[in-house]
């Protein structure tokens, strides 16, 4: 199923596109497993979904291997005499043979689900085949499959702070989406938005925009926080550093001091 979903997700372009054809998928797959639709009870026009379904094939699967070989007591005898013989009673259940106070697990999901136990080792090769098609198929969707083309066109600098060559080129105008271009288009937040789209523009921020090259370090760095009325350290003589273009996580279990470090902290080390 997991190979499944993965080629639906490389098939599609967005996400709204992969969770239709997926929930479609499953509630087909579901109805059609064998269980809640038995594979007699099924109609001839949709029977075929179950000969496609991978799920169907490991249930009979997992059936037959929790069943077979298993004789199951009967709880309930007709005619239901306490002084009976057995061999004029029997168990109300499907598969019960006459006179026998036990039912055959084997014989019940022949009955009940045409499942047998020589298809176990049959059908988990089924389901190796259909994992190795669907991998196949999701590997191809992400080599051949081009990602959607990106929309943020948009920048926002702070009042000011725009930078010099897109002052000059837009003349200290902006767009309004609604009302047209303005020569400013304040925002709550004292800042401007600048909307840009040509090839020029676009050169020029990304030579603004240049990745640093600087290594943020730090040493012998302690905090120490006061809870209940007494202090805690949570930090003692920290050293470390972070590469420019890398991505540094704050990491520890519930509890640890992750969200205090990062709201406030005490500096007690001599050396920092």
């Amino acid at each position: 199923m997991l190979a499944i979903f993965r080629t639906i997700a490389a098939l599609t372009r967005t996400v709204e596109q992969a969770l239709s054809i997926a929930g479609i998928m499953v509630l087909a797959i579901a109805n059609y497993a064998g269980y809640s639709i038995p594979r007699s009870s099924m109609k001839p026009w949709f029977s075929w979904i179950f000969y496609i379904n991978p799920v169907s094939y490991g249930f009979e699967a997992l059936m037959a291997n929790e069943f077979a070989g298993q004789n199951v007591p009967c709880a309930a005898l007709i005619p239901p005499y306490p002084d009976a013989n057995i061999a004029n009673q029997v168990c109300v259940v499907t598969g019960a043979i006459p006179g026998e106070a036990t039912v055959s697990g084997a014989l019940w999901l022949e009955l009940s689900y045409g499942y047998s136990a020589d298809h176990i080792w049959r059908n988990f090769g089924i389901i190796i085949a259909f994992f190795i098609f669907f991998t196949t198929c999701f590997l191809v969707a992400v080599e051949y499959s081009n990602p959607p083309e990106s929309r943020g066109e948009v920048l926002v600098f702070p009042m000011g702070k725009e930078p010099e060559h897109l002052r000059e080129e837009t003349g200290g105008a902006t767009i309004d989406e609604e009302n047209g271009p303005q020569g400013r288009e304040r925002m709550d937040s004292g800042t401007i938005a600048t909307r840009t789209t040509t090839n020029g523009n676009v050169d020029a921020m990304k030579q603004e925009l240049v990745a640093p090259k600087d290594i943020f370090t730090w040493k012998n760095v302690c905090c120490d926080v006061h809870i209940k009325g007494e202090t805690r350290r949570i930090l003692s003589n920290v050293s470390g550093y972070v590469k420019p273009g890398t991505l540094t996580a704050l990491m520890g279990e519930s509890g640890a001091g992750k969200t205090t470090l990062l709201d406030t902290y005490d500096d007690r080390c001599d050396d920092h």
